[in-house]
């Protein structure tokens, strides 16, 4: 296999790290957005490498421009609590502490009000396509598109939970 460089990556699975870094830089990112943590404000991130250092340090300097991260900590076996996590395929389970990025019991009640609103819109979709004469009468296009909003709505439901119960255990 022909050796290819990009963005300072070599080697036959250049590939493999560019979609790694990408994975990363976008856990990073949904976390901050996740969280209201501004696109700005550096962030430190902590990976459990389970034995990937080296993969990790072959991205770390693009992470650290790409995603605004100040610092990737490498931990050993030990998985922090109370910190949003994001599992990125051949690295690890990749955690972004908030300690200083964000008053972390705004954010609670933050996602807390915007699960219940979440919750709410959920339960209209689903009583909407519940009900046999908007499924049965309706354009199946927009049968469809309400069937695809409920859910993106029940996604947007889980990862509030998830990043709830992290929060919630800090």
């Amino acid at each position: 296999m022909a050796r290819s460089r990009c963005f300072g990556l070599t080697g036959p699975d250049t590939e493999a790290r560019i979609g790694e870094l990408i994975e990363a830089v976008t856990a990073v990112r949904n976390i901050r957005s996740e969280l209201g943590i501004a696109p700005g404000t550096p962030v430190t991130v902590r990976i459990a490498a389970d034995g990937q250092g080296d993969r990790v340090r072959a991205i770390e300097g693009l992470m650290k421009t790409l995603a605004k991260v100040s610092d990737v900590e490498l931990l050993g076996t030990e998985r922090p609590s109370g910190e949003p996590s994001a599992h990125v395929a051949g690295l690890g389970e990749l955690f972004v502490p908030l300690r200083g990025a964000v008053d972390a019991g705004a954010v609670r009640e933050r996602l807390e009000k915007d699960l219940g609103k979440v919750e709410k819109e959920l339960k209209g979709a689903e009583a909407k396509l519940g009900r046999p004469d908007f499924v049965d009468k309706a354009p199946a296009d927009v049968v469809e598109k309400e069937r695809v909003k409920a859910a993106g709505l029940r996604e947007r439901r889980a990862t509030l939970e998830k990043h709830l119960s992290v929060l919630r255990s800090a």
